[in-house]
């Protein structure tokens, strides 16, 4: 948060402050509201047949249903860890789908 001086002073004699939020941290709370795995990519992922992974929980579902042995690979480790990261709101939903569009 942003602090913004607000005229007023406190007991010790300094300045008082406000906190406001500036727009990208609105922009992180908004988001915020908007997580989890139902989180939806900003453009959907093409998949072969027409089909599309539009949210978290998609790409999620597309990894579990690969053979084991290929979901062990490094490339859907990665993938795999920033899909939960995006989910949790402690990574980017840009990493999740370029982990995605690597396969």
């Amino acid at each position: 948060m942003t602090r913004h001086a607000c005229g007023r002073h406190g007991a010790d004699g300094r300045p008082d402050f406000d906190w406001e939020m500036d727009a990208r941290e609105q922009a992180a709370q908004s988001m915020k509201a908007d997580k989890g795995w139902q989180r939806r990519f900003d453009d959907p992922i093409p998949l072969p047949r027409g089909r599309q992974l539009v949210t978290l929980e998609d790409a999620a579902g597309y990894i579990m249903k690969l053979p084991r042995a290929e979901q062990q690979l490094e490339e859907w480790q990665t993938a795999t860890e920033a899909l939960i990261m995006a989910a949790e709101g402690r990574g980017p939903l840009l990493h999740a789908r370029v982990g995605m569009l690597r396969r």
